[in-house]
């Protein structure tokens, strides 16, 4: 259910589990229970709530030698500071993370640690650090490719360089258009689809592209080609309305309720 955007009853559903895996005495379910609702908790908003679950967290398994749900505590950990504007703490946790997933060799847990370096270096208003992050992000394999990449794209004002944005904005939407595509023919030839969390964050992805789109600066498109501004202009709508149909399929009310105030 939390896949599907219902962080509520996955909050309580890893309640449940977690006083199952203390009266078995399964520290590894204990803490991976005490992680995802720590995870929850930052979905619904309750950033502090979900800290006082990861900070005790985070203490017991410092002795422990580095595991991927170690790394998801670290990640998970850093990006809970950065919402509270901890900032150096932030930093810290999610370097630490990031070290702790290459000497693993997990890419896609490497990917999340270099984009969510990027957020909080965005926060501390070091553009060019978070720029290499995102662009580092880009390089790796894992789910996050076209989040980096749109994060860069926003990035591009605060550096100075609208100049790059309308060719930023082609290729971008180039490659949602071939996601879509192959989207489209794994459905046609009956195989498996990705699963539901990994849709649901493409259908966040495409409206946030979107809403960033509608934001921008007009003199931003008129530095484009006209086909592009049509094209760009054009298939806003149609995003939007796909991806809240998509988010009404999942059962995601909250990817519903984004794409509708968009």
């Amino acid at each position: 259910s939390f896949a599907q955007g219902d962080a509520q009853s996955a909050m309580r559903y890893w309640q449940q589990a977690e006083e199952k895996y203390q009266q078995g005495a399964d520290d590894l379910g204990l803490w991976g229970s005490q992680l995802n609702q720590a995870k929850a908790l930052q979905t619904l908003g309750f950033y502090r709530r979900s800290q006082a679950l990861l900070a005790p967290l985070s203490e017991t398994l410092s002795s422990q030698p580095a595991s991927l749900l170690k790394v998801n505590v670290w990640l998970t950990h850093g990006q809970g500071l950065r919402l509270l504007g901890e900032l150096p703490q932030s930093e810290r946790y999610l370097l630490e993370g990031l070290v702790m997933a290459q000497g693993l060799e997990d890419a896609p847990h490497q990917q999340a640690a270099h984009l969510y370096l990027g957020n909080t270096l965005v926060a501390k208003e070091r553009w060019a650090a978070a720029a290499a992050h995102y662009a580092e992000a880009m390089t790796l394999d894992g789910p996050l490719q076209l989040t980096s990449q749109l994060r860069q794209l926003q990035l591009l004002p605060a550096r100075r360089l609208e100049s790059q944005i309308p060719v930023q904005i082609q290729v971008l939407v180039s490659r949602l258009e071939a996601a879509a595509s192959d989207e489209a023919s794994d459905e046609a030839s009956d195989e498996a689809s990705d699963d539901v969390a990994t849709v649901s964050a493409r259908t966040y992805l495409k409206m946030d592209f979107a809403r960033w789109l509608l934001q921008t600066s007009p003199t931003v498109f008129s530095q484009a080609s006209l086909s592009l501004a049509d094209a760009v202009e054009g298939g806003l709508a149609g995003w939007l309305q796909g991806a809240i149909a998509q988010s009404q399929a999942l059962g995601d009310r909250t990817a519903e309720s984004y794409g509708g105030a968009t």
